[in-house]
């Protein structure tokens, strides 16, 4: 994240330290922290996303949960309050990868669908509109298929891993630049 950071532990607990202004540490609280702390009421994590100040994980359930600056909708709870504690996600379940950008946020599920929400500047969710998203929404593009992998085989975990590589070329990109979605390889 913009002066944040993560660690991601073998408990499925995540540790965060830095920058917090926005509640982006997770940890109820937006006081700068120089060393690390425990991100509230997150158990079986599987992984962790770092935004510009706001962050995402992944269950092992599938589920997802965010928190930090919530300006666009990007922690995904259906409100455009920041959160400094870690909100369900709505409306995704299966949930296996995340990226997250500045002010945008986005998923992979286990049947390989693709799901934006948060800014969507210049159409950049990939939803046909321009209107921020404070929930996910399922999108496709014409430069990504998902029907089983990106192979023609069974979705694996590197097929998940070149979609999220996709995706953070995709949001990664300052919110005033319109970018088309490439597959990076």
């Amino acid at each position: 994240g913009i002066y944040h950071s993560f660690a991601l532990t073998n408990d499925g607990t995540v540790r965060a330290w830095g920058y917090n202004a926005s509640g982006q540490l997770g940890n109820g609280t937006t006081v700068n922290q120089s060393q690390p702390v425990a991100v509230s009421g997150l158990a079986g994590a599987v992984a962790v996303a770092a935004g510009g100040y706001h962050a995402l994980a992944v269950l092992a359930d599938g589920t997802m949960r965010g928190w930090g600056l919530n300006l666009s909708g990007q922690a995904g709870n259906g409100t455009l309050t920041n959160q400094s504690s870690p909100v369900a996600v709505l409306g995704l379940a299966g949930a296996v990868a995340a990226s997250a950008g500045d002010y945008t946020s986005a998923a992979v599920s286990a049947d390989g669908s693709l799901w934006t929400w948060g800014s969507n500047t210049l159409g950049k969710l990939g939803d046909g509109t321009t209107v921020d998203r404070s929930a996910p929404v399922r999108i496709l593009t014409p430069s990504i298929t998902f029907e089983g992998s990106l192979d023609g085989g069974p979705f694996t975990a590197e097929s998940h891993r070149v979609v999220i590589r996709i995706l953070e070329e995709i949001l990664i990109r300052d919110d005033d630049e319109f970018m088309e979605p490439r597959a990076v390889v």
